[in-house]
């Protein structure tokens, strides 16, 4: 049993490493610069463009070379720290999160049940499923 679990954390943790890895090089491969594309909606910053650029650079973390941007945002990763979000910016990402969850959950719910229909199918052909669920909580 312990030798199970082991292994099931081995692999949580290469899946998670590897989600987190895809999370952070995808934004890099699209075309364009993110702080660009927020700066071109104001106008009239000739003087100051170059100050706000270095200021958001700094503020997403998209300053230095790729090596330290990748270790700095795991290390904001494993502090909980999720950053701001550029589209949404000022906003905190996990403050997005928080408010969005309950979507989430709710999917959850009903994938599960989904998950579940199956059985309750096969139950009416004679197949006995492995489990059974009381009707109200289907």
């Amino acid at each position: 049993m312990k030798k199970y679990f082991s292994k099931k954390l081995v692999i949580y943790l290469i899946t998670f490493f590897v989600a987190v890895t895809i999370n952070w090089v995808a934004p890099r491969l699209i075309p364009g610069n993110p702080i660009d594309t927020m700066l071109a909606t104001y106008t009239g910053l000739s003087e100051g463009r170059a100050l706000l650029q270095e200021n958001l650079r700094q503020t997403f973390g998209l300053k230095g070379s790729l090596i330290n941007q990748y270790l700095s945002f795991w290390k904001q990763i494993l502090k909980g720290d999720l950053g701001q979000s550029i589209t949404m910016y000022p906003r905190q990402v996990l403050d997005i999160v928080k408010s969005n969850i309950i979507y989430d959950i709710v999917v959850y719910i009903f994938s599960f049940r989904l998950n579940l229909f199956p059985s309750s199918q096969a139950y009416g052909w004679g197949i006995r499923p492995a489990f059974s669920l009381p009707f109200f909580l289907l």
